[in-house]
């Protein structure tokens, strides 16, 4: 490699240590595949069966997949580009399909014809032919609310109904309440249905409801005596007397 130079070197001498090797970049092209989403659309529908203000999911959307193919390049191992060569549909979005309800809600005046009746409060009233209260708030027993009967026995599996609108926060058992069901109506406010009838719900956690709206059936679950609607009122998370609100 050093021709000329002797094995004494002297300060000042150059000496190659290697001769040049071209440096030589690898490409490489190759085929490669990957899957993609295809987003699904919602579409809503009206339904003359729901309530106004409530949505209904019937079809849950789902979203479709894709294969895709592409010629990829890399230099050196690093990919500088590609070009897509084919994309096959391996699966169908399937659209989400929403009810939305336009029913009004039920309105009227007596118990005895099976309506929602208005008594000049806030709400109407929660319970479809039950009209007496068997155990009213407070008192030595400190109740937390109101127990509505039907005069005379029969309340099983009468209708519960929406005491105002909101969303149902609360749908659930607990060992006192039984199945019971709690309502958001905003600014503070929410109410409860108690001891309903076991499988009677009609609304879920999430739902907007309407006043008037049926929601349960009146039952005996949980910690009771006999079947009733234990119904309160709740304005800032502490309980009150819904009397008030009842226009009674």
């Amino acid at each position: 490699l050093n021709p000329g130079i002797s094995e004494t070197i002297l300060s000042g001498d150059k000496l190659l240590i290697s001769s040049e090797v071209n440096y030589v970049r690898v490409q490489v092209t190759k085929t490669e595949t990957h899957t993609e989403s295809i987003a699904y659309t919602s579409t809503n529908v009206n339904n003359a069966n729901l309530y106004t203000g409530t949505k209904k999911v019937t079809t849950k959307g789902v979203n479709g997949v894709q294969q895709v193919t592409e010629l990829v390049t890399y230099i050196d191992g690093t990919r500088v580009s590609s070009k897509e060569v084919s994309r096959v549909t391996l699966s169908e979005p399937v659209n989400e399909v929403i009810q939305i309800g336009t029913k009004a809600p039920v309105t009227g005046k007596g118990v005895s014809g099976g309506k929602v009746i208005t008594t000049g409060g806030r709400f109407v009233w929660p319970a479809i032919g039950a009209s007496s209260i068997s155990s009213g708030y407070g008192g030595a027993r400190r109740h937390g609310g109101i127990d509505i009967v039907k005069p005379g026995g029969g309340s099983t599996g009468l209708t519960i109904v929406a005491a105002a609108s909101g969303t149902v926060t609360t749908a659930t058992y607990h060992p006192s309440w039984g199945y019971y069901i709690v309502i958001n109506h905003g600014n503070g406010l929410s109410t409860l249905y108690a001891h309903t009838l076991p499988g009677s719900f009609k609304v879920r956690v999430g739902q907007k409801v309407s006043a008037g709206q049926p929601i349960a059936k009146i039952g005996s679950s949980g910690n009771v005596t006999g079947p009733h609607l234990h119904f309160e009122v709740y304005v800032n998370g502490r309980r009150t007397n819904p009397m008030p609100y009842l226009g009674r």
